[in-house]
């Protein structure tokens, strides 16, 4: 399957990868520590496995924790345990010379593993997709933004194709719609059952109350 992808889909990430160099050179290289930034960010997505952890500590923003941290687990299965290794794409510098030559340009910025599909783009659209989908539309869309400035970043590193961002893009998406109906799920049973210790627990604990406690002793 690497090898379809890779004749199928040459025009267009040749192209891409061309106008990234172009990019690169005309800019001496600007893009390219901030690329690097942008990338470390991302990076196994801690920061977003981070942050929806510290969502969930709190009563009113624990929804949208489960629902990230559902997405971004869901996202990881089917890119990172799945596809990946079904695939199994080679990094674009590993597998062409032109694109080896973007990359030396560069500085030859290292990575490791299967390319098909970005395990960052994946998990930075399942975390804003579930960010969009459980708050207000009027600012959440915002993190799609993230989405964007990784894709660009990935690409632009010679780290993936374009259509491997694409491919992370599109699981992302699936796994936050996904994570927000098992989201669903889970509370509306808590509800049913709050009656029972462990289900309310779930549903009003506040880390919050913790600390309280402490001071008032």
């Amino acid at each position: 399957m690497a090898e379809w992808l890779n004749t199928t889909f040459y025009g267009l990430d040749s192209g891409v990868f061309s106008a990234m160099n172009d990019l690169a050179k005309s800019m001496g290289g600007f893009f390219t520590p901030f690329s690097k930034v942008i990338t470390l960010i991302g990076e196994k997505g801690l920061v977003f496995i981070f942050a929806a952890i510290i969502l969930m500590l709190f009563p009113k923003t624990r929804k949208l924790g489960v629902c990230m941290i559902g997405a971004l687990a869901i996202g990881a299965i089917i890119t990172d345990l799945a596809l990946k290794h079904i695939v199994e794409r080679a990094r674009p510098f590993e597998s062409d010379e032109q694109f080896n030559a973007f990359w030396t340009f560069l500085g030859s910025p290292k990575v490791s593993g299967y390319s098909f599909p970005s395990g960052h783009a994946t998990a930075i659209t399942a975390a804003a997709t579930a960010l969009f989908i459980m708050c207000n539309k009027k600012w959440s869309w915002v993190g799609f933004l993230g989405v964007i400035l990784m894709g660009f970043s990935r690409v632009y590193l010679i780290h993936h194709y374009f259509t491997d961002v694409s491919a992370g893009i599109i699981v992302g998406a699936v796994s936050g719609i996904i994570a927000y109906f098992i989201t669903k799920l889970i509370f509306n049973l808590l509800e049913k059952h709050r009656d029972k210790k462990f289900c309310a627990f779930c549903i009003d604990f506040d880390v919050r109350n913790i600390f309280k406690k402490k001071s008032e002793k």
